[in-house]
Protein backbone atom coordinates (compact mmCIF):
# COMPACT_ATOMS: atom_id res chain seq x y z
CA UNK A 1 0.00 0.00 0.00
CA UNK A 2 2.76 2.44 0.78
CA UNK A 3 4.15 2.11 -2.83
CA UNK A 4 0.60 3.29 -4.13
CA UNK A 5 1.18 6.27 -1.58
CA UNK A 6 4.34 7.23 -3.14
CA UNK A 7 2.30 9.09 -5.76
CA UNK A 8 0.55 11.14 -3.84
CA UNK A 9 3.38 12.49 -1.46
CA UNK A 10 4.81 13.73 -4.71
CA UNK A 11 1.81 16.14 -4.68
CA UNK A 12 2.53 17.07 -1.36
CA UNK A 13 3.24 20.39 0.78
CA UNK A 14 5.88 18.80 3.12
CA UNK A 15 5.08 21.99 5.47
CA UNK A 16 1.26 21.81 5.62
CA UNK A 17 -0.38 20.74 8.78
CA UNK A 18 -3.96 18.89 8.06
CA UNK A 19 -6.52 19.29 10.69
CA UNK A 20 -8.96 17.04 12.08
CA UNK A 21 -12.07 17.49 14.03
CA UNK A 22 -13.37 14.43 15.80
CA UNK A 23 -15.53 13.33 18.73
CA UNK A 24 -13.82 11.06 20.87
CA UNK A 25 -15.57 7.75 21.03
CA UNK A 26 -15.18 7.04 24.84
CA UNK A 27 -15.87 10.32 26.28
CA UNK A 28 -17.57 11.96 23.19
CA UNK A 29 -15.22 14.74 23.96
CA UNK A 30 -14.76 17.06 20.76
CA UNK A 31 -11.01 17.03 19.75
CA UNK A 32 -8.84 18.46 17.33
CA UNK A 33 -5.93 17.34 15.93
CA UNK A 34 -3.30 18.38 13.67
CA UNK A 35 -1.09 16.28 11.33
CA UNK A 36 1.66 16.61 9.05
CA UNK A 37 4.07 14.16 6.74
CA UNK A 38 7.22 13.12 7.78
CA UNK A 39 9.67 12.94 4.62
CA UNK A 40 13.23 11.51 4.22
CA UNK A 41 15.38 14.71 3.82
CA UNK A 42 18.42 13.16 2.95
CA UNK A 43 17.55 12.39 -0.71
CA UNK A 44 16.71 14.53 -3.22
CA UNK A 45 13.39 12.46 -3.71
CA UNK A 46 10.13 13.08 -2.06
CA UNK A 47 10.10 9.64 0.05
CA UNK A 48 7.24 9.41 2.93
CA UNK A 49 8.61 7.85 5.95
CA UNK A 50 5.52 8.28 8.07
CA UNK A 51 2.97 10.61 9.68
CA UNK A 52 2.87 12.24 13.00
CA UNK A 53 -0.63 13.65 14.89
CA UNK A 54 -0.92 15.60 18.20
CA UNK A 55 -4.15 16.50 19.95
CA UNK A 56 -4.25 20.79 20.54
CA UNK A 57 -6.51 19.37 22.99
CA UNK A 58 -3.29 18.43 25.50
CA UNK A 59 -2.51 22.63 25.16
CA UNK A 60 -6.21 23.81 25.33
CA UNK A 61 -9.62 22.17 24.73
CA UNK A 62 -11.98 23.85 22.06
CA UNK A 63 -14.67 24.90 24.21
CA UNK A 64 -12.05 27.09 25.69
CA UNK A 65 -10.70 28.51 22.16
CA UNK A 66 -14.30 29.33 21.59
CA UNK A 67 -14.59 31.65 24.08
CA UNK A 68 -11.86 33.94 22.43
CA UNK A 69 -12.42 37.17 21.61
CA UNK A 70 -12.76 38.49 17.66
CA UNK A 71 -14.09 35.09 16.52
CA UNK A 72 -10.89 33.60 16.50
CA UNK A 73 -11.78 30.05 17.14
CA UNK A 74 -14.84 30.39 14.08
CA UNK A 75 -11.99 31.45 11.94
CA UNK A 76 -9.67 29.12 12.70
CA UNK A 77 -11.92 26.44 11.97
CA UNK A 78 -12.81 28.00 8.35
CA UNK A 79 -8.94 28.26 7.89
CA UNK A 80 -8.52 24.58 8.24
CA UNK A 81 -11.04 23.70 6.27
CA UNK A 82 -9.94 25.93 3.12
CA UNK A 83 -6.70 24.26 3.40
CA UNK A 84 -8.79 20.79 3.48
CA UNK A 85 -9.99 21.26 0.22
CA UNK A 86 -6.73 22.43 -1.72
CA UNK A 87 -5.78 19.61 -4.04
CA UNK A 88 -2.27 19.24 -6.02
CA UNK A 89 -2.23 19.38 -9.18
CA UNK A 90 -1.69 16.16 -11.38
CA UNK A 91 0.91 18.32 -13.46
CA UNK A 92 3.14 18.90 -10.67
CA UNK A 93 4.84 15.67 -10.94
CA UNK A 94 7.43 15.57 -13.91
CA UNK A 95 7.63 12.67 -16.38
CA UNK A 96 10.60 11.71 -15.03
CA UNK A 97 9.23 11.27 -11.02
CA UNK A 98 7.12 9.49 -12.56
CA UNK A 99 9.26 7.17 -13.98
CA UNK A 100 11.30 6.53 -11.11
CA UNK A 101 8.09 5.66 -9.14
CA UNK A 102 7.04 3.25 -11.32
CA UNK A 103 10.79 1.57 -11.51
CA UNK A 104 10.91 1.73 -7.94
CA UNK A 105 7.12 -0.20 -7.36
CA UNK A 106 8.26 -3.00 -10.25
CA UNK A 107 7.86 -3.59 -14.29
CA UNK A 108 4.02 -4.55 -13.79
CA UNK A 109 3.34 -0.46 -13.10
CA UNK A 110 5.83 0.28 -16.01
CA UNK A 111 4.43 -1.91 -18.06
CA UNK A 112 0.55 -0.47 -16.81
CA UNK A 113 1.34 2.70 -17.96
CA UNK A 114 2.55 2.01 -21.49
CA UNK A 115 -1.50 0.67 -21.87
Amino acid sequence: MSSYYQYFVQLADPCAVNWVQYTDAITGAELLGGCAAIFDTTTNSTVLQGVNCVDLNLIVGPKQLQTCGNNAYNQFVELIRSQAEICGEESVVSDCALKKLRADVGSSATKAARL
